[in-house]
């Protein structure tokens, strides 16, 4: 009989145990619910059995001791079972990272709240990547409908993969429309996201190209040309048109930024009041200088404090291939929406831009630095004099901010051109319009952007985890081992 007993008990904890891996599975074993009945039977029958037999009238201490336990193993499955159900159809999850990288701000909810278009974002990631990715991802379905969420793996769809311009495993995109963004995986966090999502949601913005004094155009399928950037702004859902002061007078009221690109001819005193007006009326710019024809931008840019060197920058520490100081390259950026994980950037001879003075309610911020081993050359001069010390880091592209209107100065023309809008330069260029023309995704992106996610441990903290883990707990087990061995001997 006792045998009986413990296979009917065996029996019924297998069941039980079905019941619990069929309801993690998804019902993977069929119904959960009929694994767990009869596991409930079995293990009530072996009940009853242990306990059926009595001598003089009191059942046998093994069968009791023996029924006991089947009936508390049975109530102990039968709880990890309802446990497991309710937290599958609960949403209950515990951040508990330092910067709660994985709890959207209240600006990410507002954002997504106020969705009313679906949103398809597809991960591109190998087998056993992007695990953050995932996490943060994950979190934006669960808070909108509207967010149709897919993980592909490129090399088993690459079909797939090359319709939205993806390359290497890591990319995220956010198709919204015929609007898309994609992000990088150095850039994987809410800010990006967040950005993403705005951008690809917001209503088409105007990019006005300035034309009449040489800049470079839209419609230019040259080396020089940006035909190739026009294409990328358009892909990213904006209208690009091309203006001409000196026959309209003034900036169109649907122009969101106004991009002037490499002028040769000085403006007109009129060209020149009439965007510093656009700029007063809360207009954005972006203007893209030479070093040759930089003096060009001297009365649009005055009353900001700013101007462009009109030498060459010389970088002889990071430049494209290390072999060509007239080209800077740029891997690394300071935190902001308009550079965060940002590819690396090249600016074929550029000029340096500046801050001449400090003007009262302008805020300058520098955004792509060259090496401290930075030089500024004279026209005709192709490297630094003998004896001559570095200059230190210059800016080649910065951001001011102004009651007279938002500007984005780059000291270079070339690295968006139709030959050069390759790396990251595509990037900065879109990034740098984004920055203007959709506030609301670089606000978004701020908002959003958190602190570091590293714990760095000092030498002292490292040796006191080894001592716990390694050398206390498990000495703390085995002297509870030894004191419950004592006890019972």
């Amino acid at each position: 009989m006792p045998e009986r007993v413990a296979w009917l008990g065996a029996t019924g904890l297998v069941l039980a145990l079905a019941a619990l891996v069929s309801a993690s599975a998804g019902s993977l074993l069929g119904p959960a619910w009929i694994w767990l009945a009869l596991g409930a039977l079995v293990l009530l029958g072996a009940y009853l059995a242990a306990g059926g037999r009595r001598v003089g009238g009191t059942a046998r201490r093994g069968a009791r001791l023996g029924g006991q336990t089947a009936l508390t193993a049975l109530i102990f499955v039968v709880c990890l079972v309802l446990l497991n159900v309710l937290a599958a159809g609960a949403d209950v999850h515990w951040d508990l990272t330092r910067a709660s990288r994985y709890t959207l701000t209240p600006q990410t909810r507002q954002v997504l709240a106020a969705m009313r278009q679906p949103v398809k974002i597809l991960a591109f990631y190998g087998p056993g990547q992007g695990a953050t990715a995932k996490l943060l991802l994950e979190q934006y379905a669960r808070h909108s409908s509207e967010i149709r969420l897919r993980f592909v793996d490129p090399n088993r769809q690459p079909a797939l993969a090359q319709r939205y311009g993806v390359r290497n495993p890591g990319a995220i995109v956010f198709a919204g429309g015929s609007t898309r963004q994609q992000v990088p995986d150095l850039a994987v966090g809410q800010a990006a996201f967040t950005a993403a999502l705005v951008d690809v949601t917001a209503k088409p913005a105007t990019a006005c190209l300035l034309g009449g004094h040489g800049e470079r155009q839209a419609a230019d399928i040259t080396g020089p040309g940006y035909a190739g950037t026009a294409k990328a702004l358009v892909d990213q859902g904006y209208r690009v048109r091309t203006v001409d002061l000196a026959a309209r007078q003034r900036v169109p009221r649907d122009c969101a930024v106004l991009v002037v690109a490499d002028p040769r001819v000085p403006f007109l005193a009129g060209e020149v009041r009439e965007v510093a007006a656009y700029l007063q009326r809360g207009g954005k710019a972006f203007f893209l200088a030479e070093p040759s024809d930089a003096s060009v931008f001297a009365p649009l840019v005055a009353p900001f404090g700013m101007d462009f060197s009109r030498r060459t920058v010389y970088d002889s520490q990071d430049n494209l291939g290390g072999q060509d100081p007239l080209t800077p390259l740029v891997t690394g950026y300071g935190f902001s929406p308009l550079t965060l994980g940002l590819p690396a950037t090249y600016f074929p001879t550029a000029a340096a831009v500046r801050q001449e003075r400090a003007v009262k309610g302008v805020s300058v911020h520098p955004l792509v630095l060259t090496s401290p081993q930075t030089w500024l050359l004279p026209a005709g001069q192709n490297r630094p004099r003998p004896g001559t010390p570095p200059l230190g880091r210059v800016s080649l592209l910065t951001a001011v901010d102004g009651k007279g209107g938002q500007l984005v100065l780059a000291g270079d023309a070339d690295f968006a051109d139709n030959q050069n809008n390759s790396l990251g330069n595509r990037q900065l260029f879109l990034r740098a319009v984004g920055w203007l023309a959709r506030p609301q995704a670089a606000a978004a992106a701020a908002a959003a952007g958190g602190g570091s996610a590293h714990l760095i441990l000092s030498p002292a903290h490292q040796r006191l985890i080894f001592y716990v883990t390694v050398v206390f707990l498990p000495l703390g087990l085995l002297l509870a081992a030894g004191m419950v061995w004592w006890g019972r001997r």
